[in-house]
Formats: C-alpha cells, structure tokens, sequence
C-alpha cells in the first residue's frame, strides 16, 4: 500500500483548517460562538490521516534519506494541528470565561458581596493566563511559519552541488538561525503550559474552597 491517496485528501483538510483557524480569530473577534465541535473534528481527522501517512511511509519505495525527510515533514503537520486544536480549545474557554466574568460584574452591581467580588477576581486572573498561553501558542505559529522559510532557503543551498566558502557561510547561517527559532518555540511553548497549570490550579483551589464554606454553612 502506498502513501500517495492520502496526501489529496489530507492536503484538503489543511486548506479546511487554515478556514478553520481565521474562523477562530474572527468569531472571538466578533464575540460570536462557532461551532468548537466541528472544527475540533476537523483537526482530529487531518491528524489521523497524517498519522496514516507515517504508518504507511515505510512501505514506500523511497531511499532512507527520503523517508526520514518525509517523517520530519509529517511530523512537523501533525504538531502544527495539534497546536491549532490546543489554540481553539483555549479561545472556547476564554470565552466561556470571559462570560462568567460579566454574569459577575453584573450581579456585583445589583448586590455588593465579598463573595462574588473574589470570585470575579479569580475569573479575572484565569482570563489573564488564558490569554498569555494563547499569545504564547500565536508567537509559536509565527517561529514556525519563520523557521519553515529558512528552511526552504536552507534547502535550495545544500542543493548547491559544488558550494563555495560564501554558500557554506550562509547555510551555517541559515542552520544557526533555525536552531534558535526552535530554542524560543521551546520557551514559548514552556510559557503557554506554565499558563494552562496555572489557571488550572487556580480553579481548582477555588473549586476546594467553595466546598469547605459549603460544609461549614451546612454545619
């Protein structure tokens, strides 16, 4: 079995996915709901038809240089959608918070409470990290769209069959360029977790303490 079938169609689902991520951007602009389900689907499918892809590439009738080249690649799509699904899950639930912070806002309004003033400060803080990991994951797209021209540039010079001093000076330019782009990805993605924890514990901690006050009132 060859791999050739699936690249049509999983070409097609990344064009639905580009769709897919302006989708995102311009629905949170609007303030509007889009349909998290069907554009999750959409990622998911487009991930399994890559990992197809990989599962297949050994039956290929390519030289091993050639294959490792196309595993990279592979590999490469499949981290690009499983950010830009981590991205739309996070915009959803910005956006759920966002919600919850003005049903807050509101109610503080009509009724000053100690309560629901924290409360409001604790939904603030998560909309803050939310945000922090979501610009994290978008400086992560820009490395990687940077990274993925440096190395088409990378890849016309070692096509270079008889390279010079300047040729070789430019592609260990090129290779040094790459390798620091990948360090800052690495750090942003490092930011965008210690955000997601971090608002994941606070929920939680708050969730804890609602808890004990409940048991103390019933008591």
């Amino acid at each position: 079995m060859r791999v050739e079938g699936l690249i049509p169609r999983t070409n097609t689902m990344f064009s639905q996915i580009k769709k897919d991520e302006e989708n995102i951007k311009l629905n949170l602009n609007k303030n509007n709901k889009f349909k998290k389900t069907d554009i999750i689907s959409n990622f998911q499918e487009a991930k399994e038809n890559l990992i197809k892809q990989k599962e297949n590439l050994q039956k290929q009738d390519l030289t091993p240089e050639e294959k490792i080249e196309k595993n990279k690649e592979l590999d490469a799509k499949i981290k690009l959608v499983e950010d830009q699904m981590q991205q739309a899950l996070m915009i959803e639930k910005e956006k759920e918070l966002e919600k919850t912070k003005e049903k807050l806002e509101n109610k503080e309004k009509e009724n000053k409470s100690g309560d629901e003033e924290k409360d409001g400060v604790i939904v603030s803080e998560s909309l803050k990290n939310l945000i922090k990991a979501r610009n994290s994951m978008d400086n992560i797209h820009s490395l990687n769209t940077t990274k993925g021209n440096l190395k088409v540039e990378l890849g016309y010079l070692e096509s270079v069959k008889y390279p010079n001093n300047f040729v070789s000076k430019q592609k260990l330019k090129l290779e040094r360029s790459i390798h620091n782009i990948e360090s800052r990805a690495n750090s942003e993605l490092s930011k965008a977790n210690r955000a997601i924890k971090k608002e994941s514990n606070m929920k939680k901690e708050n969730e804890i303490k609602k808890e004990d006050k409940k048991d103390i009132i019933e008591d």
